[in-house]
């Protein structure tokens, strides 16, 4: 005779948590696969995922094998979450390809949240594809307007945060319309950026691409950039930063130490730019110490008179730039360059338009 057991319904997600953490405990294979389905997720675009993506993450990082997180190929409406290290083993993976998040209104999000999705001390995590939209314009919309005291309160959330974390991969991501920086790497190491696309429209204020700061050996290749501000700002403390083959624009380009506050920070150092176009692009100023910078085979269109400027800090000048083979253009008439306070080399190649750093002021 069969014997059957009966399960009060609100501790299925319970029973079904630790279902699949017995699975990936005794599991012997080299990877283990769950997803997010699995601990209730609901992809209609409407149900709260965002308790069953804690869920799955609480399962992946207390594993001891490296585990495939697999969000599948629908639309998911996800609160934000905070993905906390360290973790048992160190290589979580979140497959992501042809799945959509989409993010809160911002009169939904917490006052405290900064980051729409945020990990914060984890190592060797991957998301791979995926869709992430921020929802940003009607917050756009508030702050532009004349009635801006349901905005002011919430400053706005980065889409996507990497805080104190290493070994970290972001690969064929689309982050799109976030309420404020789209991608953000603070106090971080060993992170690659590929083939990751970033849009928002041109007039939509302080939708940064990336933002790196505090962090070394930081690679971005093969990305596009549109957004309504930096394509990619550089901060504080930041080492070993290359960017290759990136496609930037319109708005302000790639400023390097845009984010500079006080007389006393850290510097930024070994940054590398290479094989890049920029259309349309604006550059930003300098409020921090620059040096070892190289510049090379950058061509595009510049949005301003002012291709080239090298506005640097005149207490802490800007050393070691070095140009090889820039040719930026100018849609109406000549580009020129600018540069203050900083020290440079040209090299090989044709440096358009001219500059002249023994003449900077």
């Amino acid at each position: 005779m069969a014997t059957v057991i009966m399960v009060n319904s609100s501790l299925l997600p319970l029973l079904i948590f630790f279902i699949v953490l017995l699975q990936l405990f005794s599991s012997t294979s080299a990877v283990n696969s769950i997803t997010i389905e699995n601990f209730g997720a609901i992809g209609d675009g409407i149900t709260d995922a965002g308790p069953a993506m804690l869920a799955a993450w609480s399962a992946a990082c207390t594993s001891l094998v490296p585990v495939d997180i697999l969000v599948p190929r629908k639309t998911y409406f996800l609160t934000s979450v905070v993905l906390n290290g360290p973790c048992n083993n160190s290589l979580i993976t979140f497959q992501m390809e042809g799945s959509t998040l989409l993010a809160p209104d911002y009169k939904d999000m917490k006052l405290s949240s900064d980051y729409w999705i945020r990990f914060n001390g984890v190592q060797g995590v991957s998301l791979i594809g995926g869709f992430l939209d921020g929802k940003g314009s009607d917050f756009w919309k508030c702050k532009a307007s004349t009635n801006t005291a349901s905005c002011l309160p919430n400053t706005g959330a980065s889409s996507l945060g990497f805080l104190n974390s290493k070994d970290i991969l972001v690969q064929k991501l689309t982050s799109s319309d976030s309420k404020l920086f789209h991608l953000v790497f603070l106090s971080s190491r060993n992170v690659t950026l590929d083939h990751v696309t970033i849009k928002a429209p041109g007039d939509s204020p302080n939708t940064g691409g990336i933002h790196v700061q505090g962090s070394t050996q930081v690679l971005i290749q093969d990305t596009g950039i549109m957004t309504g501000d930096d394509c990619i700002s550089v901060g504080p403390g930041t080492q070993d930063l290359q960017i290759m083959r990136v496609n930037c624009g319109p708005r302000h380009g790639i400023s390097i130490g845009s984010l500079g506050k006080g007389t006393i920070e850290a510097g930024v150092e070994g940054v590398l730019v290479r094989n890049s176009t920029f259309s349309g692009s604006t550059n930003g100023d300098s409020g921090v110490k620059v040096s070892n910078v190289t510049y090379s085979n950058i061509v595009g269109t510049s949005a301003t008179p002012i291709a080239m400027n090298f506005n640097c800090s005149t207490t802490v000048p800007c050393e070691e730039i070095i140009l090889e083979a820039i040719n930026l253009n100018l849609i109406n008439g000549q580009p020129t360059s600018f540069c203050h306070s900083a020290k440079g080399t040209v090299r090989a190649g044709v440096i358009s338009p001219t500059i002249n750093f023994n003449t900077c002021t």
